[in-house]
């Protein structure tokens, strides 16, 4: 029973809107290098600053910051190794390590692990949220982390086979991510008032149509590609986002031993989750083998229907938040 409702409450909303977009494109064709632009240069920086300068930093959550950089790490430099296992290599083999490595936490993570703590079996008595507040503040921190890899470490990966710290500088001088991060930090430090700004309510319903516009990309891309059967390399790709990065979130879990059993729950969970959609547009914006791209993320998603599914039900019963 709790698998079944983890699996309608949890996952099953996330795919509808990919579904909406699959929809969408087989009745009225999308102009997705347009939507592509649309989310890269407005869109997602838009929901970043709004994102940081939302984010209350608290010092509990602090441990989050080297755990992510390390379980990054550990993804990069495991990729890196299948990739010479499998012998896959030139541009192809940036793009592999890229949805190996940077996962969809940065842009559904936030949904999903409201969608958890929201509802039973983390309700109280008085059908309030007790953990919400915590989980949210955990997963918003892991959000800014993951988008700020995946938008400037991530997209200059697959924009450049040999990425050197010339040519990655140069680049992410030239992504409007960065300056987003830039603008938060600022207004985070400096406390500076947008709420009784006329930019406050811009900023959130820009941000608010991130979630629906990626994902609805996503499912136009699902449209167009014709859903083959897996290659080794795609498999291999899958296996390592989808089952690898959780164990590698638990060992260090174990091996640092100082989360909150809810700040657990959250980084096991979000390990856990397909790589980040983001990289199809990159890797289509770049003329990366987007194709690969598209396929990986896609196989990726759907298996992730079960490996997430079995994720958060572990995390449950590893890490119990009182319940």
């Amino acid at each position: 029973m709790d698998i079944l409702q983890i699996l309608c409450y949890d996952i099953l909303p996330l795919l509808f809107f990919i579904g909406a977009g699959y929809l969408l494109d087989s009745h009225f064709p999308l102009d997705l290098n347009t939507y592509n632009k649309l989310v890269i240069w407005v869109i997602l920086p838009c929901f970043i600053f709004y994102s940081m300068a939302q984010y209350t930093p608290d010092w509990s959550t602090v441990v989050l910051v080297p755990a992510f950089i390390v379980l990054l790490l550990a993804a990069w430099l495991l990729s890196r190794l299948t990739a010479r296992l499998l012998g896959i290599t030139g541009p192809r083999r940036s793009v592999y390590q890229t949805v190996c490595t940077y996962s969809n936490a940065g842009n559904i993570g936030i949904v999903l692990v409201v969608f958890i703590f929201s509802h039973v079996p983390f309700l109280g008595a008085d059908g309030s949220a007790p953990w919400l507040d915590e989980a949210r503040g955990s997963v918003v921190l892991l959000l800014i982390l993951m988008n700020i890899a995946v938008n400037i470490f991530g997209a200059c990966q697959i924009h450049a086979e040999h990425i050197s710290l010339r040519n990655l500088a140069a680049f992410a001088a030239r992504m409007p991510a960065l300056y987003a991060v830039l603008a938060g930090l600022f207004v985070q430090y400096t406390g500076l008032p947008l709420e009784g700004t006329f930019v406050w309510p811009v900023l959130h319903h820009f941000s608010g149509a991130f979630i629906v516009m990626i994902t609805i990309i996503v499912g136009a891309h699902v449209h167009r590609s014709r859903l083959h059967r897996p290659s080794p390399v795609i498999l291999a790709a899958a296996a390592q986002k989808l089952i690898a990065a959780p164990l590698i979130a638990w060992a260090i879990i174990e091996a640092m031993g100082c989360f909150s059993p809810v700040e657990a729950q959250v980084f096991l969970i979000t390990a856990s989750i397909p790589p980040s959609f983001t990289i199809v547009m990159y890797a289509a914006e770049y003329r990366n083998h987007s194709w690969f791209a598209a396929q990986s993320v896609l196989v990726s998603t759907f298996l992730g229907i079960i490996t997430m599914t079995c994720v958060i039900y572990a995390a449950r019963i590893l890490y119990p938040a009182g319940l």
